[in-house]
């Protein structure tokens, strides 16, 4: 029915539906905290979403070098993005704006992949990535200046920043390990998923309480927080990559702000401000000057 369109075309569609899926997921955590619904119940539905949602692919592709990772480096990889990086995201969504998660969480994951990156390799960064991490740094200095209020004691969002300053550094990390160990970005994301469930399962049948939400709710957020975020938006950007190559599908990642802003306004009804229009399109200029260029070896 596709195969007509050009792989340019094709690469373009797929990067554009996981920015879309990308974008859903975190609105989805803002309204799911706000309606009520608790960090377990959205952790929950995060790993159970994904595990669900990447079987059907992981049956088909069948094994990979991910499948063969061994306990080691999975319990590491664990370590950065197991059920903890779920439920800090969760906790920090409420305590700060959404323009905030989407800029500062990813902002941090890229500069902290570049750094031990740069650092495990010995490579200097080229003068453009210098200036787009730059740029990123100037973003997140720009988010973070924002404060909500007008009276004289405005709100402060610096512990929900700081916790996306942690998520993104666990996330960084995870990267950086994901590269070095040149896994499976799909198949790693389900072993992890489904490793994270197993471990979620058991403490919230005992320690938590499910939240009174309609069933069409409790779907609502299945899909935005598992299937979509947690799951096939790693599809959707996988396929991208296999189309375009890992240097121009890695432009979409950084739309994914951008996209995330306006789409919220009718679901939060946010107005953002000056603070945040600045933030979220520099830190977007920032990563996609940051893909460009290479990296020198030190000598």
């Amino acid at each position: 029915m596709f195969d007509h369109l050009t792989a340019r075309t094709k690469g373009t569609a797929f990067g554009l539906a996981a920015v879309v899926a990308w974008a859903a997921y975190n609105i989805g955590v803002a309204a799911g905290r706000a309606d009520g619904f608790s960090v377990a119940d959205l952790t929950l539905l995060r790993y159970l979403g994904a595990t669900l949602a990447l079987t059907p692919w992981i049956l088909w592709k069948g094994r990979s070098r991910g499948s063969r990772l061994g306990w080691k480096r999975l319990l590491v990889l664990l370590a950065f993005a197991g059920p903890h990086f779920g439920v800090l995201y969760n906790i920090g969504m409420p305590l700060t704006r959404l323009s905030h998660a989407v800029v500062i969480s990813p902002g941090f994951s890229m500069i902290v992949a570049f750094v031990l990156t740069a650092l495990a390799l010995r490579l200097w960064p080229s003068p453009r990535r210098i200036l787009g991490l730059a740029v990123l740094i100037a973003a997140l200095i720009c988010v973070a200046a924002d404060r909500a209020g007008t009276g004289p004691e405005p709100v402060s969002y610096l512990r929900g920043d700081l916790i996306f300053v942690l998520t993104g550094t666990l996330y960084g990390t995870f990267s950086f390990f994901l590269g070095r160990w040149k896994v499976d970005a799909v198949q790693i994301t389900w072993i992890i998923s489904a490793a994270s469930l197993a471990i979620v399962v058991p403490a919230y049948l005992i320690f938590a309480t499910p939240t009174d939400h309609s069933a069409l709710a409790w779907a609502i957020q299945f899909v935005l927080q598992g299937v979509l975020g947690g799951g096939w938006a790693i599809v959707l950007y996988t396929l991208s990559i296999q189309y375009l190559g890992s240097g121009r599908a890695g432009i979409f990642p950084a739309l994914t702000p951008i996209a995330t802003v306006p789409l919220s306004l009718p679901i939060t009804g946010a107005q953002p401000s000056t603070y945040e229009v600045v933030g979220v399109a520099l830190a977007a200029f920032g990563m996609i000057l940051s893909l460009g260029g290479k990296a020198k070896r030190a000598d």
